[in-house]
């Protein structure tokens, strides 16, 4: 499609359209943002007990008042996903486990860094494999 090729002539070596249902991550989607803000302002967020790393900025968040501004950018703003993998990884992360129906992500990260371990939980029978395995390491 055109967005490819523009995308190739500016120096992409591959490009691949994804199949969506929406324009997430895009700034189509800053306006839902403030309407999330908006609604979010009613919520009470405590500090995070476990960190975790915001995919706006592949940073570690346990205040809470990082959290509503977060979210409120996540909707329009690229997903740091590889950064965030990376992150976790330089802190120590070895073992990921991805619950879902696809299996993306869980290749995502081994190809980040093959030597780390990523699970796959879709069925209860997974669930159990994956306890197991880690009860056993």
């Amino acid at each position: 499609n055109a967005a490819s090729e523009q995308l190739k002539a500016s120096g992409a070596k591959r490009c691949m359209p994804l199949k969506v249902s929406g324009p997430f991550h895009s700034e189509l989607l800053e306006e839902a943002g403030k309407k999330l803000a908006a609604e979010m302002e009613q919520t009470e967020v405590k500090d995070a007990r476990i960190p975790y790393v915001a995919n706006v900025t592949a940073q570690y968040v346990t205040e809470a008042k990082e959290v509503k501004a977060l979210l409120e950018k996540q909707l329009s703003s690229p997903v740091r996903w590889q950064q965030s993998v990376e992150a976790m990884i330089a802190d120590g992360v070895d073992v990921f486990v991805e619950i879902g129906p696809k299996k993306s992500l869980t290749k995502f990260i081994q190809k980040i860094n093959p030597k780390v371990t990523a699970y796959h939980i879709d069925t209860w029978s997974d669930y159990k494999e994956v306890v197991s395995k880690l009860q056993e390491s």
